[in-house]
């Protein structure tokens, strides 16, 4: 399924009463302009022609739009058993001087993944803080390369995490 862009453009005209309304989609790709009339203080007269034109204009978007998919649920244990064997994550978990940190995001990541449930909120918030505390507590030479953090972002993606990672490593939550 996708779903259809639409465009909308008001326009009013208090001297002259009216509302030009310009309309244009995928779905529908002539530009479509309607004008309602309207009384002060911007009542549409919706008995009129035009609004009615109007509506069933919506009308018919709305049923040639298809609705957006769902949104795919994060698989945090594909995700556990893509990290683990990563050898720059292999790197990273002996390396940190956060090894209590790292114990911490790895139990709560894997009682995640097996749960079959989802990290929101503040539990997200709490492991993308014990990440970035191990990714902090890495000695000079042991940070991630740049190859390291574009393969734990394709694992992120392919596992639909509501995160990703940024260039120095460190959990970016997505808005």
């Amino acid at each position: 399924m996708t779903s259809k862009n639409i465009a909308w453009r008001f326009q009013s005209d208090i001297e002259q009463g009216t509302i030009e309304i310009f309309y244009n989609t995928e779905v529908i790709t002539e530009a479509r302009i309607f004008t309602i009339p309207v009384t002060a203080p911007l009542v549409i007269e919706s008995n009129s022609p035009e609004a009615i034109a109007f509506l069933q204009m919506i009308d018919e978007v709305i049923n040639q739009t298809e609705p957006l998919p769902p949104t795919p649920k994060p698989n945090w244990g594909n995700f556990n058993r893509d990290m683990y064997p990563d050898p720059g994550y292999a790197r990273v978990r002996l390396a940190t001087t956060n090894q209590d940190a790292k114990t911490t995001m790895e139990a709560l990541t894997i009682a995640t993944g097996v749960a079959g449930t989802d990290l929101k909120g503040q539990d997200l918030i709490f492991f993308q803080f014990q990440w970035n505390l191990v990714i902090d507590g890495l000695p000079e030479g042991q940070l991630p390369t740049t190859e390291e953090i574009e393969r734990w972002k394709a694992i992120a993606v392919a596992n639909d995490m509501n995160f990703s990672f940024g260039d120095d490593a460190k959990i970016i939550i997505n808005s």
